[in-house]
């Protein structure tokens, strides 16, 4: 399904990712495995921004999100709140002479930063409480953990792997055609 605009008018021609734990997505690369090139992190779906600030700016300046014509915008946007404009001016030292880009970078800056926020990335899954034991998986969740592991059978953890104590359940890696096999 994908996303309802800003105005509640249009629909995106994407789903949006989570932005949960997205402060520990790679950059994006390409590496090679058996003879075959991987790309690898990179934020939205398609790894086009290099860095969380830069994937901050994307939704106001898309047409069917938040549907900003220009960094000017969104900047004048943010100035019409008198405490946003304090903040900015304190904490980026910031002034009435900055230049939009100035201003449209601590911006992106200001919600990346909010972004690495623990309350961002709690890792307080059913999963997770399991792992430090505040959780007990139901039967069912244990066959489905299993199911989900088993490589003779779904074999999820090849792409989703759940190696380490905050696993955030990727790879990384932008596997078309792994997908096109498993879920077409």
């Amino acid at each position: 399904m994908a996303a309802l605009s800003a105005d509640a008018k249009f629909l995106g021609d994407r789903n949006v990712p989570s932005l949960s734990y997205a402060f520990l997505i790679p950059k994006f690369d390409s590496i090679f495995e058996n003879g075959e090139r991987l790309y690898t992190g990179g934020f939205f779906l398609d790894g086009r921004a290099f860095s969380l600030s830069e994937q901050a700016k994307g939704p106001f300046l898309n047409p069917i999100e938040m549907q900003m014509a220009s960094p000017l915008e969104v900047v004048n946007s943010v100035k019409e709140n008198r405490e946003y404009t304090k903040a900015f001016y304190d904490i980026y030292k910031l002034n009435d002479s900055s230049s939009t880009e100035e201003y449209f970078e601590a911006i992106a800056n200001a919600i990346s930063t909010f972004e690495q926020d623990s309350s961002f990335a709690p890792f307080d899954s059913k999963y997770d409480r399991s792992l430090v034991g505040d959780y007990t998986f139901t039967k069912e969740e244990e066959r489905g953990l299993e199911l989900f592991k088993d490589e003779s059978k779904a074999n999820c953890a090849a792409c989703h792997p759940i190696d380490n104590k905050q696993t955030l359940f990727t790879d990384f890696t932008y596997d078309i055609q792994v997908f096109l096999k498993t879920h077409i």
